[in-house]
């Protein structure tokens, strides 16, 4: 099967953002902090730090990313499983321009946080190159389990490992 315009799209753009990521953050390692404006103006920026204390299912993505906008739903479904006292779901967006993740966000009716991670500095921090890319990290702020273009299909393991974290 040859591969789709937005596959080709995503994977050129992880080359060309990220010619020289760095080191991949692994399951292990502390998550690197972030501070970005929230996608939405109106909204207060968003930090890692914010979610200290509760699971945390990080995902990097883009309005042009079609595995993005797959998942989106789902993650804003599986979000309710638990309080959201114990478990959240973060987007970080990489679009170049507002606007574009703005109109996104409009179609695909969610209801996480979501970030601007304009210039791509904190996905070149856990050293993403593909999309959309995942970080479940624990209440300590370690992350548990990288998922590297996760696809819809991954959605019954990330559900075993937010239930395991969650439960502890």
């Amino acid at each position: 099967m040859a591969p789709t315009l937005s596959a080709l799209a995503c994977g050129a753009f992880a080359l060309l953002a990220w010619a020289a990521p760095a080191a991949a953050v692994e399951a292990g390692e502390s998550a690197p902090a972030f501070l970005l404006p929230a996608v939405d103006a109106e909204a207060a920026p968003i930090a890692l730090a914010d979610y200290r204390g509760k699971v945390l299912y990080l995902e990097f993505w883009s309005s042009w990313c079609v595995p993005c906008r797959r998942s989106m739903p789902r993650l804003d479904a599986l979000r309710t499983n638990w309080p959201q006292e114990k478990f959240e779901v973060v987007g970080l967006n990489l679009d170049t321009h507002r606007p574009d993740a703005v109109r996104f966000l409009e179609r695909v009716s969610i209801g996480y946080p979501n970030a601007l991670d304009l210039g791509g500095g904190t996905a070149r921090r856990y050293g993403v190159s593909a999309l959309p890319a995942a970080f479940v990290i624990n209440a300590d702020g370690v992350v548990e389990r990288v998922f590297k273009g996760a696809q819809t299909e991954d959605f019954a393991l990330i559900r075993d490992v937010v239930e395991g974290l969650v439960g502890r």
